[in-house]
């Protein structure tokens, strides 16, 4: 290799380092809810749902066939998913995603209405030809680009190097929100790790940057001090002594007294010439 091609191999792995760092932009629930209002079609509308709650690829997810959907024992299987060694073992990563019993409903309802297709996500195009994989995500990817303008939240984020804008959120996002929204609920790292199918924890670890807002309740909550509860002391008896009371009311008499007769001889001897 030249030391010129060394040098700009270099940099693309230095800005890969860089980019690598880079936080991602997360929906919040507040502007998902906003989102999908602009959503008018159901198959964009699914495709969100198993994002946010399946943490699937986009990728994956127009590529899942119900042939790998049990639902009898809520799970998913993601055949030939994402993996970064594939040019070295040619071939992606399988991997089992189970399903939460909350969404089961969900799920039996939408195979109910789409139980003739074959993929998940079905693509309709009468009287032409399926398109490609490539093809799709760009599809879907405009269908949330529309939404995301009529919900205001169509922001660009930076430029790309040919010169194109790279939005804040896109079809990405939806994995990214269950991911942490996963590690909010304080699911372990490792876990997570495995339910998104990350080939390591360092990229898993991005989760734990984006919920310190959470990290801050724990620690405060951690340095609450409270005060050990007990039961209240009992009330003090107090006994009257009258007999005490009187000898000393009788001795304040007493000094009261002597101090007026002090206080006279004081002026008598300031007015005795």
């Amino acid at each position: 290799m030249g030391r010129k091609k060394f040098i700009r191999q270099e940099k693309k792995n230095s800005d890969f380092k860089m980019n690598k760092e880079r936080l991602p932009c997360v929906l919040t629930r507040e502007q998902l809810v906003k989102v999908l209002h602009y959503i008018n079609d159901s198959r964009m509308a699914m495709v969100i749902f198993i994002g946010c709650f399946q943490g699937l690829r986009i990728g994956e997810i127009l590529s899942l066939k119900w042939q790998d959907v049990d639902l009898s024992y809520g799970m998913i299987t993601v055949k030939d998913g994402k993996n970064v060694k594939r040019f070295k073992t040619g071939y992606g990563k399988d991997r089992k995603v189970p399903i939460n019993d909350k969404f089961l409903r969900v799920w039996k309802t939408w195979q109910y209405y789409n139980s003739e297709e074959e993929y998940v996500i079905p693509t309709r195009f009468p009287n032409r030809k399926k398109p490609g994989l490539n093809s799709l995500k760009r599809l879907y990817q405009d269908k949330f680009v529309n939404a995301l303008k009529k919900a205001g939240l169509l922001i660009v984020d930076y430029l790309q190097e040919d010169g194109k804008p790279r939005y804040k959120y896109h079809l990405h996002t939806f994995r990214h929100v269950c991911g942490t929204n996963l590690r909010r609920m304080g699911v372990p790292l490792e876990d997570i790790q495995e339910f998104l199918g990350h080939s390591d924890i360092e990229t898993t670890m991005i989760y734990s940057r984006l919920t310190k807002d959470e990290l801050k309740t724990v620690i405060e909550k951690g340095y609450e001090f409270r005060l050990p509860t007990s039961k209240p002391l009992a009330p003090i008896q107090v006994h009257v002594d009258k007999e005490a009371l009187t000898l000393q009311k009788e001795i304040l008499d007493k000094q009261l007294r002597l101090k007026q007769m002090q206080m006279m001889e004081a002026r008598i001897s300031v007015n005795t010439p």
